[in-house]
């Protein structure tokens, strides 16, 4: 009789347990979750626990990478690129590719990318010949790798964000003619996103593309293509949360009173120029920085900037003083020490012979507060370049120029 109340009660228990769990699936508010679930215990629980069929029970979602879990949001991209050649007449080649991408978005705006497309090239290359001749370079193929991105203004349902990428490629065919069949793919650039659901996004973007199989230092042959393009993207969310992300991992950077990105265009003119490539050069830079600032008014900022033409890139970190600083604006002194490079950075290291130098700049500017996290920054600074080691692009070169920044605070 023991035995047969025993089961007796086991069962009447899982009948009553799984009748709580059709009640908690049937359920709309996390308060019904509650109640059916506290037939089972004999208390309520809390209902902030019981996420079931909630935007929240979506969010227990665990990735492979730690890293990736301080990820506010994750998502899936699909996307088609079309790209034209800058020169057609010694590269006739048009591209494009199918491309799926999985993205990690994180506090301040920055995100992580990955992900590969199919590609299709279809064109001729005009060899170097006496007299030239037309090589055919179509191919198709696949590229793989990852993208950076810093969503620098974020507001309801519009993002304005820059691209910064490298695809390893391959193809049926050596690309271009006289090439081989395996590439790198790096680009840059930017665009924006426009939310249209809940969880998904329209993107646009436009790309400065480089293709080449190497940076002359591993293989002899390296007739490279160079281009620009559109993109048009399907982005869907599969988690959105919206977690604190304070930085500052280190104790120097935790008594930072402030956070922020720095993203910055500038333009400087030569004042004195021995430049072995062009006389009258003037320099256009792009840098993008992380800064912490401090309540004396001192801050540091670490970034890096592209100078496109001639291609060069260049890291390092800028020391500013606030000097006068109010609710709504500061002025500011400052001054900046780059490693340079030709070419992409992370790229170009690999060649022995690739030219290293140096690029000092100075100045001061005015910050001003134009909502809640953002600032428009202008500033007018002297730049210097050293002679370098075997450098010619930007060899014994000073100027002067302006610039202007958007700073997101956070």
């Amino acid at each position: 009789m023991l035995k047969r109340g025993i089961w007796q009660a086991m069962l009447l228990l899982s009948l009553v347990s799984l009748s709580s769990v059709q009640a908690c699936a049937q359920s709309d508010t996390r308060e019904d979750c509650a109640d059916a679930t506290s037939l089972i215990s004999g208390s309520a629980i809390d209902p902030g626990l019981a996420k079931c069929g909630t935007d929240e029970g979506a969010g227990n979602y665990k990735p492979w990478l730690p890293i990736f879990r301080d990820a506010d949001e994750t998502a899936w991209i699909f996307g088609v690129d079309y790209y034209t050649p800058q020169d057609r007449l010694n590269r006739d080649i048009d591209m494009e590719t199918l491309r799926i991408m999985r993205a990690w978005h994180f506090g301040g705006g920055w995100e992580f990318q990955f992900g590969g497309a199919l590609l299709r090239a279809q064109g001729t290359r005009t060899t170097n010949t006496s007299p030239p001749a037309l090589e055919q370079s179509d191919a198709v193929g696949f590229t793989v790798g990852p993208v950076v991105r810093w969503n620098f203004l974020q507001v309801g349902r519009v993002r304005l964000f820059g691209n910064i990428g490298i695809g390893f490629n391959y193809t049926n065919n050596a690309f271009p003619a006289g090439g081989t069949p395996w590439d790198f793919f790096p680009r840059g650039g930017g665009g924006a996103s426009f939310r249209v659901s809940k969880t998904n996004w329209v993107e646009a973007s436009f790309w400065w593309t480089h293709l080449s199989n190497d940076t002359g230092a591993l293989v002899p042959g390296n007739p490279g293509w160079n281009g620009q393009g559109v993109s048009v993207s399907l982005r869907h969310a599969l988690q959105v949360e919206s977690p604190e992300h304070n930085g500052g991992s280190f104790p120097p950077f935790s008594d930072a009173d402030e956070k922020a990105w720095v993203s910055e265009a500038e333009y400087f003119w030569p004042v004195v120029n021995r430049n072995s490539i062009n006389a009258d050069l003037n320099v256009r830079a792009y840098r993008v920085a992380r800064a912490w600032h401090f309540a004396n008014g001192l801050e540091l900022q670490l970034g890096g900037t592209a100078f496109p033409s001639p291609m060069a890139t260049a890291l390092g970190p800028l020391g500013r003083w606030n000097f006068l600083q109010r609710e709504r604006w500061r002025v500011f002194v400052d001054g900046e020490a780059n490693a340079l490079i030709d070419g992409f950075f992370f790229v170009s290291v690999l060649s022995k012979t690739q030219s290293w130098n140096g690029f000092f700049r100075s100045g001061g500017g005015f910050s001003y507060r134009v909502g809640k996290s953002y600032w428009l920054e202008t500033a007018y600074r002297w730049g210097h370049t050293l002679a370098g080691t075997n450098a010619e692009s930007y060899s014994s070169w000073s100027g002067q120029g302006v610039s202007i920044s958007l700073r997101h605070t956070g």
